[in-house]
């Protein structure tokens, strides 16, 4: 079936990038996050759309010392939002993403407001990715995104933890507890307890539709030529609210920014190598 894709301005021209393996994505819930992360573009140029999934290319400075394409466009809110930008960023040749949120804390105590979070799996509460597989099939990150995440974090400042995240389909049931549902308390209790460090609204969809889009369109035995995904979190509140501290939200973003532009940079060595690899056992 043939589908035209209608919700982003982006071509298959414009994911092109890195020797074939094409741009790696940032994908953020707001254009003004996509558009932050865009300030560090050299060469940058950008592909609005009316429904503000705005994209933003370029490219930055690799470790290397070799120029990397990037782009950042925004997913909107939500699992189903994300499900047509991914979808859609899939059909045109994307294979790698990094999601750039953020998410309120479930263990206040340990897990505070203004650290990061690094998501290594999610809780499939988001509801959209049930209509794909089964809820025992795992949301999981790409190991390679992980360990990209856990180099990076070496060379930073910022507090940054790993884990699983819970991902909801709506933030006032689930997070501020305004369900009429009396297991809804219980179920998220549930969920603490069980270890899920943040929660938040789009990972379980990204983690999800990555190995099925890899099944779909990719060999999913070729580690080299498929899908990856990872995620970072800015943690801005928990059960009680957001933060307010403006300067505080303000410099909580820029960290997390900074560290999602590290993890593509350690990315794109990981990939380099592994194609390496590969190359060198064929």
């Amino acid at each position: 079936m043939s589908i035209v894709v209608q919700h982003i301005n982006v071509s298959r021209a414009d994911i092109q990038g890195n020797n074939g393996l094409g741009r790696y994505f940032f994908l953020t819930g707001s254009d003004e996050r996509a558009r932050q992360i865009a300030e560090f573009f050299h060469q940058r140029y950008e592909k609005p759309h009316p429904r503000q999934h705005n994209m933003y290319a370029g490219q930055i400075y690799g470790l290397d010392g070799e120029s990397v394409d990037v782009a950042a466009i925004s997913t909107g809110m939500g699992g189903p939002s994300a499900d047509i930008i991914i979808n859609e960023l899939a059909m045109l040749g994307a294979k790698r993403w990094l999601r750039v949120g953020t998410a309120g804390t479930l263990h206040p105590q340990v897990v505070k407001g203004g650290d990061l979070v690094v998501a290594t799996g999610a809780v499939r509460d988001d509801k959209a990715s049930w209509d794909y597989i089964y809820p025992e099939f795992p949301a999981m990150a790409s190991f390679q995104y992980v360990q990209a995440a856990q180099l990076a974090h070496t060379k930073q400042d910022a507090t940054v933890h790993f884990g699983v995240v819970h991902s909801k389909s709506s933030l006032f049931a689930r997070q501020y507890q305004f369900s009429l549902l009396k297991e809804n308390n219980d179920y998220m209790q549930a969920i603490k307890q069980a270890g899920a460090i943040v929660s938040e609204m789009e990972c379980a969809q990204l983690f999800t539709l990555a190995p099925i889009l890899n099944a779909r369109y990719y060999d999913v035995f070729n580690s080299v030529n498929t899908i990856k995904c990872g995620a970072v979190l800015a943690v801005i509140g928990d059960e009680n609210g957001f933060l307010y501290d403006a300067q505080q939200i303000k410099q909580l973003n820029a960290r997390c920014v900074q560290f999602s532009i590290a993890i593509t940079l350690e990315m794109d060595l990981l990939d380099k190598r592994e194609l390496l690899l590969t190359k060198n056992h064929s």
